[in-house]
């Protein structure tokens, strides 16, 4: 659940509460203690602000609150909101801004980049949860299965030996471009989603409009490349 609320009755601020269950455990709790010491260090104007937690009476986190709600809902659920291209090209640009500073000045991966996870407030888009986060120098071989959301994840998150990179935020930024030039969820067609970081691997993208500016195209074309390498950092963006 999300609530509005105002900190120290000055800011208004969203107040999401979470499962009890959830993080029950001391060390669990102390874990969620740790990320959060470490989200209140992120301040930029493209990353949502960071403002406290709390694990009693009920576990929370406060952060900034952004009156348009999100990307995906601005993109799918209200088709008549017309999204001109100077628009798109301003989200995008707020974007990148942020994970310019993730990647570069911060070494974070965001690891779950999705429009659900771009908030929107006035004349400002912002990156928001930071939940599957991890810095450039904890990453390593994975084992267990992929993080994040499985039509924004990189193709080579399909592998049995997983190396997390910067590359996987841009892929996922691919998608969220995609999305904005066609209105429709991405892989809607897919029955299964688990499948559908194994098709990418495989090569298989969305079909990019004939309409599209070609350099909106290309920048698509190049973000979401199977060979990680060939990706553009988001500084190049």
């Amino acid at each position: 659940k999300v609530y509005e609320g105002m900190w120290a009755n000055l800011v208004t601020v969203a107040i999401k509460e979470f499962i009890r269950i959830m993080i029950s455990d001391p060390t669990t709790q102390q874990e969620f203690i740790k990320e959060a010491i470490f989200l209140k260090e992120l301040k930029h104007p493209n990353i949502v602000q960071f403002y406290g937690c709390c694990i009693e009476p009920k576990c929370c986190i406060i952060i900034e609150f952004m009156s348009n709600g999100s990307l995906f809902d601005l993109i799918h659920k209200d088709k008549t909101i017309e999204l001109t291209f100077n628009l798109i090209i301003q989200i995008v640009i707020d974007i990148v801004n942020g994970l310019v500073y993730l990647h570069d000045k911060m070494q974070i991966i965001h690891r779950d980049m999705k429009s659900m996870n771009v908030l929107l407030g006035y004349n400002k888009a912002k990156i928001t949860d930071f939940g599957l986060s991890k810095s450039n120098n904890q990453m390593s071989t994975m084992f267990g299965g992929a993080k994040g959301t499985n039509e924004y994840m990189a193709p080579e998150l399909a592998a049995k030996n997983i190396i997390y990179t910067f590359k996987c935020d841009i892929y996922s930024l691919s998608i969220i471009l995609w999305e904005l030039v066609t209105r429709e969820i991405p892989y809607k067609n897919v029955d299964s989603k688990f499948l559908i970081p194994t098709l990418a691997k495989d090569g298989e993208r969305e079909t990019i409009p004939t309409n599209c500016i070609q350099a909106y195209a290309s920048i698509i074309q190049q973000c979401w490349d199977g060979n990680p390498d060939n990706r553009p950092i988001a500084y190049q963006l």
